[in-house]
């Protein structure tokens, strides 16, 4: 009799067994961390066989639901993540692979991922979050994920705060002046676009300074004992711009960081990688004009910093490139002659006793970036009679000098032979000489007077050469 009422027992106790599935506790690693190299790549995140608990499981569903709406992220007003981010599938109960596996997105509806059998064991699942199609910011995004069989909330994505290059600024931004209208342009001269490019989790700011000097280094481009004066860098401005136009103000460089970004910075963007941006640095053509007449090299070094914006509160390692500002002035020279023609008459008595005397303002127009001499000569051997070719008057009649309060002309008599008017001139942009050609009395009296009435002309040649 008490074999039987230990037999039927031990049935009772089998027949509990069979007839209902056991709750255990969680135990899983409830989180996922979307790492930099998904993100960049935009490949799937993975976790896989996280344990969920330890039950019995008597041919029943394995089901996952959210009591969240969204995964909200750690840093308020910062977007939310939807639910279906996340990806669940059941794996195993024990050793055995659950059945009917199924992966679902996460949801607030309650939804199968797998059936199994009454094995009293561990049930693992897979987790996947494909990163395509999603801006991941940096932090922590939590929802809620419940299953049938183990309750555990909540549950983290973490997703990294970092900024890296995707492409390093060149050693040099090169600014090339070879032509003098660069110099009287009001836009001056630009670089080309130098290209930044970063992949980040964090809004960011782009700031850019003078590395170590106020001012640029020069390497003259010529010999010379000249004294020069440093250029500060505040003369060189720089416009950060995306494909679509300017994307901050421009900025003046200096020794201290000055923000190339609107003042809120750059939001991250969907596959967290910025589109290239351009850096274009300018001189205008006033400050040309005032500090870069010397040919030679003119190099500025500078420094950019990609760093987060101040308002995001999470840690992010900020990102330096090295870079410089090279300024190349050409060997240019120079001259041109705004009036081309000069009259000296002899129409009064006065004329012959007195000499004449032509004032041209403005005579000579010349430019140029290095030490220069101009000279003078003549293209004709005389002044020809323009009616009788047999007529004609020396060249050495007539002097050439500055006018009245023109300086640094030294006067020649009209020859053949090269003579220098201008010994050498320091650097310049359009300097205007106010010359006049002069035929004094005595040289009137012995070689002009009697000869035969009539127009004597002569082409008279200007060159600026190197000294």
């Amino acid at each position: 009799m008490q074999k039987k009422k230990l037999y039927t027992a031990l049935s009772l106790l089998a027949c509990c067994l069979t007839v209902f599935s056991v709750k255990g506790q969680a135990n899983a690693n409830n989180a996922i961390t979307v790492a930099e190299a998904n993100i960049s790549s935009q490949t799937d995140a993975i976790s896989e066989d996280q344990v969920i608990a330890l039950v019995l499981l008597a041919g029943g569903k394995l089901t996952v639901k959210s009591t969240s709406s969204v995964f909200s992220h750690n840093l308020a007003g910062q977007p939310s993540l939807s639910l279906g981010t996340l990806r669940i599938k059941g794996k195993n109960i024990g050793s055995t692979a659950l059945s009917a596996q199924t992966e679902v997105p996460l949801s607030p509806l309650e939804q199968t991922i797998g059936t199994g059998g009454a094995v009293l064991a561990t049930i693992s699942v897979d987790y996947r979050v494909p990163t395509g199609g999603t801006i991941w910011l940096a932090g922590t995004y939590t929802a809620n994920v419940n299953y049938n069989v183990a309750n555990f909330t909540p549950f983290y994505m973490t997703v990294p705060a970092y900024i890296t290059a995707t492409s390093v600024v060149p050693a040099s931004a090169p600014i090339t002046i070879n032509s003098f209208g660069q110099f009287r342009s009001v836009a001056g001269a630009s670089s080309n676009n130098i290209s930044l490019g970063y992949n980040t989790t964090v809004p960011t700011v782009i700031d850019l300074k003078a590395k170590t000097s106020s001012t640029f280094t020069f390497t003259p481009g010529f010999t010379s004992s000249l004294t020069f004066t440093p250029v500060s860098s505040s003369v060189l401005k720089a416009t950060l711009s995306d494909p679509t136009g300017p994307v901050g103000s421009p900025i003046t460089l200096s020794t201290t960081d000055k923000s190339l970004t609107p003042p809120a910075g750059l939001p991250v963007i969907l596959t967290n990688k910025r589109p290239s941006l351009n850096t274009v640095f300018n001189i205008a053509g006033a400050d040309l004009l005032a500090n870069f007449v010397n040919a030679g090299i003119y190099k500025l070094p500078v420094t950019y910093t990609i760093a987060k914006t101040p308002a995001f509160n999470i840690a992010a390692t900020s990102k330096t490139m090295d870079s410089s500002v090279d300024v190349t002035v050409a060997n240019m020279m120079d001259i041109s002659l705004p009036t081309t023609t000069i009259a000296l008459n002899f129409t009064s008595q006065s004329n012959y006793s007195s000499g004449v005397t032509a004032p041209v303002t403005d005579q000579v127009m010349l430019s140029s970036t290095v030490p220069y001499n101009i000279t003078v000569k003549a293209g004709t051997s005389a002044f020809v009679n323009a009616s009788d070719a047999t007529a004609t008057i020396p060249l050495n009649v007539m002097t050439i000098e500055g006018m009245s309060g023109q300086s640094g002309i030294t006067p020649i008599q009209l020859s053949t032979i090269p003579q220098t008017i201008i010994t050498n001139g320091n650097p310049v942009i359009d300097r205007k000489l106010n010359l006049q050609y002069r035929i004094p009395s005595a040289q009137v009296l012995s070689a002009i007077f009697g000869k035969s009435p009539g127009n004597y002309n002569a082409t008279i040649i200007y060159t600026i050469v190197a000294p």
